[in-house]
């Protein structure tokens, strides 16, 4: 982490309060340097006094929060005055969070950990659909299986959206991703339990956990509910004929179908899976069996030790 503090005691042990907390520092004297150093290190959360010599921590906040490559960056600011108005202020320009000198070493650890969980929750954010995204999915499946549960993973795959991203642009694709999302949710939320878990993985797949008793209903309320919301994201004319025009890469023109959605199902109940990667990969070869069928379809893993039959 960056520390930016332009008097020299202070700036020392807050770092050494850090560094005893097992915490990486880097020291800045001023707002210039701050800048400078935030910009081409990439801290991963900055602490900023806001009383500096030749820039002062409102300017060099501005300056960071200005370049993109630290936008999302955690700032907390370092300040001695503690009226609320002030602190509001503060926090309207663009801070993360602020604490007032002196600064109690317990709560500067606490308040730097806090900022560092939750910069890392964000980073792993899909930021179109606000879903966790590879990292958190693999973390839920691990978690899942070293506490002994037993689990179900879907694995869920929008059919045509290429074409239809190439139809009418990234804007209209990204409406289409949205949508799915939603009807993930929704179908999550018609059938509440704390089995239920969603990934986005990237593009138009997402990653779905819940118990085995309640995976396929709840996969048919996700092809339910993306079949009923499909027809809306297409023009009059391609929704009535069910299909759209588009040219591959060799220039020739061909039909492709309005979007359906794939998913597959792999069990830990029925088929022994030890591994989150294990588990995602006999989901997604389940898909790839739900997508030789025509539209919306699912396909379950319905091997056992003993038996190879899908």
């Amino acid at each position: 982490m960056l520390i930016v503090e332009d008097d020299e005691l202070t700036r020392t042990i807050l770092a050494r309060v850090l560094e005893s907390a097992g915490l990486r520092t880097q020291l800045a004297g001023d707002g210039e340097e701050g800048v400078r150093l935030a910009l081409h290190e990439r801290p991963d959360v900055i602490l900023m006094d806001l009383s500096m010599p030749k820039l002062g921590g409102r300017e060099a906040l501005a300056q960071i929060r200005a370049d993109y490559r630290a936008r999302s960056t955690p700032v907390i600011l370092l300040t001695a005055n503690g009226h609320v108005d002030s602190l509001v202020e503060h926090l309207a320009a663009g801070a993360d969070d602020y604490l007032v000198k002196p600064v109690a070493p317990a709560e500067l650890v606490a308040r730097v950990r806090l900022a560092l969980a939750r910069a890392a929750t964000l980073r792993d954010l899909n930021p179109l659909t606000g879903l966790p995204g590879n990292a958190a999915i693999m973390r839920e499946i691990a978690e899942r299986l070293a506490a002994g549960r037993t689990l179900a993973c879907m694995h869920a795959d929008v059919d045509a959206f290429k074409a239809y991203n190439d139809h009418y642009g990234f804007a209209r694709g990204d409406d289409a991703i949205r949508a799915t999302a939603e009807a993930i949710l929704d179908a999550l939320d018609a059938a509440p339990s704390p089995e239920h878990f969603a990934g986005h993985i990237g593009g138009d797949d997402y990653l779905v956990l819940s118990s085995p008793e309640l995976v396929e209903p709840l996969a048919h309320g996700i092809i339910e509910r993306f079949d009923r919301a499909v027809p809306a994201l297409y023009d009059p004319i391609e929704r009535e004929r069910g299909w759209v025009e588009v040219t591959d890469r060799r220039r020739q023109r061909h039909r492709a179908p309005l979007m359906s959605i794939s998913i597959g199902i792999a069990r830990t109940d029925m088929h022994p899976l030890d591994s989150p990667v294990a588990i995602a990969a006999a989901a997604g070869e389940m898909k790839a069996v739900a997508k030789l069928q025509f539209g919306s379809a699912l396909a379950v893993d319905r091997r056992r030790d003993t038996d190879s039959r899908f």
